[in-house]
């Protein structure tokens, strides 16, 4: 009988452990379905955020070419004049680009590229280091 009385709290433990192992399992998986939710609910609000961005760049880029029209018809200088006009041109090109194109396509276009010209990027990227620890390490100097 003692080894059966053993055995008896053995089968109890092992269950009481199966069902705590359960109960946290549970709860973990509940909690991940929660996260997963807080991630979509993230992921919408910032494709909402991004693509409300991209309008408004649109939207600035037209109004910088109208700008840029209108200050080069005060100009009296032909060249200067076609100089804005063609600045004002790629102005609403790229406006008409954005508006045209998905954030994913946009994306997808700038990978390919980027892959294309690896080392033109890393050159960019290093460049832009430099310029941003010198701006900041001279404020840390003075």
């Amino acid at each position: 009988m003692t080894g059966n009385g053993t055995q008896d709290k053995g089968d109890e433990a092992a269950q009481e452990f199966q069902a705590r192992i359960d109960q946290a399992s549970k709860q973990i998986n509940d909690e991940l379905a929660d996260i997963r939710l807080q991630l979509l609910e993230l992921r919408n609000d910032l494709a909402l955020r991004a693509a409300s961005a991209k309008e408004r760049v649109a939207g600035e880029l037209k109004a910088a070419a109208a700008r840029v029209r209108q200050e080069g018809q005060k100009n009296e200088d032909t060249e200067a004049v076609q100089r804005m006009s063609d600045l004002a041109d790629r102005l609403d090109a790229t406006a008409a680009y954005l508006d045209e194109h998905s954030l994913e396509e946009i994306g997808d276009e700038v990978t390919l590229k980027a892959q294309a010209n690896v080392w033109q990027v890393v050159g960019i990227a290093f460049l832009i280091g430099l310029i941003l620890g010198f701006l900041l390490g001279s404020g840390k100097r003075r």
